[in-house]
This record gives C-alpha cells, sequence and structure tokens, in this order.
C-alpha cells in the first residue's frame, strides 16, 4: 500500500527532483529516476512474494529467479550502456541505459516469480493489486496536472505533493472499499510512537 503513492510522486515529479535536490547541472538524471522508481517498485513487489518460496521450503526456486534477474541485467546492460562491442553499434545509453538494465532485470524477476509460485501453488496475480494500481495510476494523472499548474520548485513542495499523493490515493481505495477503518487504525497503529515502543518493550520482555 505504501509503495503506490511513493512511486507515483518520483515518478510524475522526476525532473523536479532532480532539480531541486541536485540542481540544474543533474536535469538529465529526471530519467533516470523516473525509470529506477519502476525498477525499484518491481523488486519490492517481489520481495513479498519471494518470502512465498521460503515458506514452501522451495529456496532453488528463489535461486533460479534471482539468476535469471541477474542474467538479464547482464545481457541488457552488455546491450544498451556501450557505444559498441566486439565492434558491433550499440545504442550507447550510459547511465540511462543501465537504469533501463535494471527495469529489465525487474521486469524479468517480477513475472518470473509469478510463473513459479502459479505452477507451485495455483495462485495467480491477486486482483486488489491490479485494483491498487489502476488507483495508483489515477493518482498519476491528478499529481502530474497539479504539478504542471504549480510546480514543485522546493523541497516543501516535494514533501507537499508526496502527501497530496497519499491524500488522493487512499481516497480512492476508501472510494472503491480497498481501504477501510480498519485499515486506518492499523496505519495509526504503526506510525504511534508510543504504541511503537510498547511493542518493542513487550518483543524485548519476551525474548528475554
Amino acid at each position: 500500500l505504501a509503495l503506490f503513492p511513493i512511486t507515483v510522486a518520483l515518478f510524475c515529479l522526476s525532473d523536479e527532483i532532480a532539480l531541486v535536490l541536485l540542481g540544474s547541472g543533474y536535469a538529465p538524471a529526471g530519467s533516470v529516476i523516473r525509470i529506477m522508481a519502476l525498477a525499484i517498485f518491481l523488486n519490492l513487489l517481489n520481495q513479498v512474494v519471494n518470502t512465498q518460496f521460503l515458506a514452501l521450503n522451495r529456496p532453488d526456486m528463489l535461486t533460479k529467479v534471482t539468476g535469471l534477474s541477474l542474467l538479464a541485467n547482464l545481457v541488457l546492460l552488455l546491450l544498451l550502456v556501450p557505444r559498441t562491442l566486439f565492434g558491433i553499434h550499440l545504442p550507447g545509453l550510459s547511465y540511462q541505459g543501465a537504469a533501463l538494465a535494471s527495469l529489465g532485470a525487474a521486469i524479468c524477476s517480477f513475472i518470473t516469480v509469478r510463473i513459479f509460485i502459479n505452477r507451485l501453488t495455483g495462485i495467480r496475480m491477486e486482483r486488489r493489486l491490479a485494483r491498487h494500481a489502476a488507483s495508483a495510476a489515477v493518482t498519476g494523472v491528478a499529481l502530474f496536472i497539479l504539478a504542471t499548474v504549480v510546480p514543485a520548485t522546493s523541497l516543501i513542495h516535494l514533501a507537499l505533493y508526496l502527501a497530496i499523493s497519499y491524500g488522493i490515493f487512499i481516497g480512492i481505495l476508501s472510494l472503491i472499499g480497498e481501504f477501510t477503518r480498519d485499515d486506518l487504525f492499523y496505519v495509526g497503529s504503526i506510525l504511534n510512537p508510543g504504541q511503537m515502543r510498547e511493542y518493542l518493550r513487550n518483543e524485548l520482555k519476551r525474548r528475554e
């Protein structure tokens, strides 16, 4: 749940983030931030599913997924980054090529993980994930329009737009019944410092 709004903000405000955090000399880095936001997002989603391999006592499948991802990354790096390789002319995309290679590897891992899990358990990708993705897309459109009207030119603007991204996303989920009052209480309990301190204290006492 927390990943979608952050990814949307990074994707839609990548140019502004590069300008505010790195300066005008690094403005082209916006495209890299946009690509890496998607790659990191897919990798985080994969981490959630990867635990199922361990729960099924099939770490060998996780090793295969990791190997395929590394192979895809290496091949894409060789094809996209250099200008020439063994006398063959290539795109020579440099750092953008490296970012695209990371995204390609993440996509490869995302697909193979779900194919293997489906073969082992018969479980397919949840429809709820598709609803969350659609909600994130609507959030992205709204955030893009807002940033076009009022450009983000400072850290305060970026923080405000991130908060707005969360607000729009959670609002849409609430309208379609994907975010309930129980979810709100759960998130509040996680963010509550007092409850978190009490939880850690109880965990430490239990281990003692």
